[in-house]
């Protein structure tokens, strides 16, 4: 394996591990799991994205 291709195998597992977050935080969100929820954002926050969320995102809304 190349690095370059090294390079590729980081970057598409680090898009994965931040989809499957974002969906865990959303699922926390909207069942008002709030520590779970805090728990995701950190994770998130530690992966580089910053999130936001506000009431009506627990509805289906989205900001």
């Amino acid at each position: 394996m190349t690095g370059n291709s090294a390079c590729r195998v980081d970057a598409q597992e680090h898009d994965a591990t931040v989809i499957a977050t974002f969906a865990g935080l959303v699922h926390a969100w909207r069942k008002n799991d709030f520590r779970k929820a805090a728990d995701c954002r950190d994770e998130l926050e530690r992966l580089g994205v910053n999130v936001k969320m506000t009431r009506s995102d627990r509805k289906g809304g989205v900001v």
